[in-house]
């Protein structure tokens, strides 16, 4: 008869295996997980495995997390001095110079843990059981949810993390046009995001990898692609004087205006009053999410107790309130 087989889980292949005794296939005998007696467990640790193999991963040279993406465990949002760390203890921390600001509290509650923005703009930490490896089950959630469609969480220049959306304005893809001026005659940005009350000059005024907004000498305001040196949208404003500037209303639209305050041109897209932001995606795609549905301020959240990014220390996760 087969002794009792005792589960190995396996994280680099994602499945268990099974030591078994037996006297006819010899002591020390590997049995797979084509086992019949234990077939619905390594179906359910495949399964498990496959799910989270076509969920989408946030690029980690970016700032934002949008809708169906999700930040991994070991990767993070990086702006400046400031990080967002989904650490493989499972806590969600974000960094000013390494020193922790906020911290989910999710220290050590689960294993292979991933944060999710979902389609009504809520928050979620995702883990498996620490013993078991069953899962994924949810370990924190924002509580903060409206309407389905797009949003984006976006690390701010200020260390603060707020989730923004649901998506208002996407400028339509079309062709045509000239480069523009040359770009070593504008001011430069590595900003993927323009906030409410920005005011952006002559020059780029949001890049992301490869594509970069720009407001052109002639006050054309024109999405390219700098790989293949196409635009894919423009305004098609013009304005030799250079009497112009890019900014986001507070009702969310976004609009070229003369120096003097008058609207030179208007995407005609506005909300109510509130926080919105112009974000440059990875793939191109130029979109205006808001308002401010969530936030974590980094004031007076988390004092101490973060098993610190990369550290292994037997620290105790101390639990946060969001403000």
């Amino acid at each position: 008869m087969y002794a009792k087989p005792s589960p190995t889980f396996v994280p680099s292949l994602g499945v268990f295996f099974f030591y078994i005794e037996n006297s006819s296939l010899g002591s020390g005998s590997t049995v797979g997980a084509a086992m019949a007696t234990q077939t619905s467990l390594v179906l359910l640790a495949l399964g498990a495995v496959l799910a989270q193999l076509v969920v989408p991963s946030a690029s980690t040279e970016s700032n934002v997390l949008y809708s169906g993406e999700s930040l991994m465990h070991g990767q993070h949002l990086g702006y400046k001095q400031y990080s967002l760390v989904m650490q493989e203890d499972c806590n969600l921390v974000v960094y000013d110079n390494g020193n922790p600001t906020w911290a989910s509290g999710t220290w050590h509650k689960g294993v292979n843990c991933h944060l999710q923005l979902q389609s009504d703009g809520e928050l979620f930490i995702f883990g498996y059981n620490r013993y078991t490896r069953i899962g994924p089950s949810q370990l924190w959630r924002s509580n903060s949810r409206s309407s389905s469609g797009s949003y984006a969480l976006v690390l701010r220049y200020d260390g603060s993390i707020h989730v923004y959306g649901p998506e208002r304005w996407s400028a339509p893809r079309t062709t045509g046009g000239g480069a523009g001026a040359p770009r070593s005659t504008w001011s430069t940005t590595t900003d993927a995001v323009l906030y409410t009350n920005d005011v952006a000059p002559i020059g780029a005024t949001v890049v992301n990898g490869g594509y970069e907004l720009a407001l052109q000498d002639n006050c054309n305001l024109a999405l390219r692609d700098t790989v293949d040196n196409a635009v894919l949208w423009q305004t098609g404003t013009t304005n030799w004087l250079h009497d112009c500037f890019v900014t986001m209303e507070p009702n969310g639209e976004l609009k070229i205006k003369y120096m003097g305050g008058e609207t030179m041109w208007t995407n005609g897209v506005a909300s109510d009053s509130g926080e919105y932001v112009l974000a440059l995606s990875t793939g191109g795609q130029l979109v205006v999410y808001g308002p401010s549905l969530w936030n974590a301020q980094k004031a007076g959240v988390l004092a101490a107790g973060v098993e610190t990014w990369g550290s292994a220390g037997n620290t105790t996760s101390t639990g946060v309130t969001d403000e």
